[in-house]
């Protein structure tokens, strides 16, 4: 796979959290952003939602990015279905982010590398976690591939 993975981050009206994001991104540095942004409900989110658009685009690092902003709140499953179909229209594979993830440092490396390396057999790659179930011992992080 030549071409550098995208990160897809989907932002709505927390800039608190787009912050956070952004930060931890930053450690990553990754080449490629689309940031697809959520409209408001109403007049009180849309100072919220403008802050965390500002926020996405005043990156610290090199990075193209790509923003696609909604003037009215159109809900989290039109912006991701239409998000995502936008992305891999263009590209073979993404990291798909939301507002409230935060990836370690090494994440960006280790998918790119996952995906690079298992690109021909490779149907999705997701994490999962597993929080609070029967057994505490599946409190921890995974990547898993589905082939």
């Amino acid at each position: 796979m030549p071409e550098d993975v995208p990160v897809a981050l989907f932002i709505f009206n927390r800039p608190d959290l787009t912050k956070l994001t952004i930060e931890q991104l930053s450690k990553s540095k990754p080449p490629l952003l689309y940031v697809f942004a959520d409209g408001p409900r109403n007049k009180d989110e849309e100072v919220l939602c403008n802050s965390a658009i500002e926020i996405a685009k005043s990156l610290s690092w090199e990075c193209d990015v790509h923003l696609k902003a909604e003037s009215s709140n159109k809900g989290m499953v039109h912006q991701i279905k239409n998000g995502l179909d936008f992305v891999f229209s263009k590209h073979e594979a993404v990291l798909f982010m939301q507002d409230d993830q935060l990836l370690s440092p090494s994440s960006y490396s280790f998918v790119t590398e996952l995906i690079t390396k298992y690109k021909d057999d490779l149907v999705k790659l997701t994490k999962v976690k597993f929080e609070n179930v029967v057994f505490s011992f599946f409190d921890f992080n995974y990547f898993n591939l589905f082939i």
